[in-house]
C-alpha cells in the first residue's frame, strides 16, 4: 500500500520538488559570489551544487549544521579515496570552487518556510565567514 501511495504521487512530488528548487535557485541569485552548478532541465529537482567564493565548503557546512540545516560536501559522485571531485571537475570548476561547493538535497517533504531559513542563515553565514576572513 505505502509503495503504490508513493508511486501514485510520484508525479505530484517531482512538481513540488522542482517547483521549491527552482524558489532556491531564485533567491540564492540574490546572494553575492554564488555559483549554482546544476542548474536547468539537465538536471533532476532533488539536489543542488552550489559554489560560495571566498568560502570553504566545509567551513560553511559546519555553519549551516549550527543551525539546524544538513548539507553535503562536493558532488555525490566524488571518488574519496583519491581527493579528485570529477564531477565538479567535468562542470569546469577550478580547485578553489570546489573546494567551495556544496550540495543541497530536496524532497516532497520540504517547504518554502524551509528554504526560506536556508537562504537567510546562508545570508548571515556567508557576510560572517567572508568578513573573518579578511
Amino acid at each position: 500500500m505505502a509503495a503504490n501511495k508513493i508511486y501514485n504521487e510520484i508525479d505530484e512530488n517531482f512538481n513540488k520538488v522542482l517547483k521549491l528548487k527552482t524558489y532556491f535557485t531564485e533567491k540564492l541569485k540574490e546572494l553575492e559570489d554564488v555559483r549554482i552548478n546544476s542548474e536547468g532541465s539537465n538536471f533532476l529537482p532533488y539536489i543542488l551544487s552550489v559554489s560560495f567564493s571566498g568560502v570553504k565548503g566545509e567551513v560553511l557546512l559546519y555553519a549551516l549544521e549550527d543551525n539546524g540545516i544538513y548539507v553535503s560536501k562536493g558532488s555525490a559522485c566524488s571518488s574519496k579515496l583519491q581527493g579528485k571531485n570529477y564531477v565538479l571537475e567535468g562542470f569546469g570548476l577550478k580547485e578553489v570552487d570546489i573546494n567551495s561547493t556544496i550540495r543541497f538535497s530536496f524532497s516532497a517533504y520540504n517547504s518554502k518556510n524551509e528554504v526560506d531559513y536556508v537562504i537567510e542563515t546562508l545570508d548571515k553565514s556567508l557576510k560572517f565567514l567572508r568578513r573573518m576572513k579578511r
